[in-house]
């Protein structure tokens, strides 16, 4: 069951982007700035909600604040890539936000009680592959972003 849940989170942003044509090049950059809200805001989220009679575990906000900007920036960004060899780097980095997703969602899910999956294979070579997914996935992003036509307007 673990080792299901782990592929579902590395496959859904890439099936996400070639069944919506979606920017996964923004869409790991929101999952990067998701992870460092839940790393600065999370405990004063959390405060928060607890003022307001919510309570929610900090696993779980944590979990929220990095997954959910990674899928609603695929959802919002669909239709805006469309086939060829620039789609098919999309779809790349699309697995590569998965994986990126899964380790840093990973402590999250174990913490919530939700699934361990730290014994899993797949786990573990994810956590060796960790800097190469993550470096390789931010560079080829910053790259789609940066020479895919952004449009400079003169005065």
């Amino acid at each position: 069951m673990a080792e299901i849940i782990l592929v579902l989170i590395i496959l859904a942003p890439a099936l996400l982007t070639y069944f919506l044509k979606s920017n996964a090049s923004l869409g790991f950059l929101s999952l990067c700035a998701g992870f460092i809200t839940a790393m600065f805001a999370t405990s004063d989220i959390q405060g928060l909600l607890n003022d307001a009679g919510v309570w929610t575990d900090f696993s779980q906000i944590n979990i929220f604040l990095i997954l959910v900007p990674l899928v609603l920036t695929l959802i919002l960004s669909r239709k805006s890539v469309w086939r060829g060899p620039l789609f098919i780097l999309q779809v790349a980095i699309g697995l590569g936000a998965g994986a990126v997703s899964a380790l840093l969602a990973g402590p999250a899910l174990v913490q919530a009680g939700i699934v361990n999956y730290t014994d899993s294979g797949i786990w573990t070579e994810l956590s060796k592959a960790q800097t190469y997914l993550v470096a390789g996935t931010a560079i080829a992003s910053l790259a789609v972003v940066w020479f895919s036509g952004m449009k400079h307007f003169r005065k």
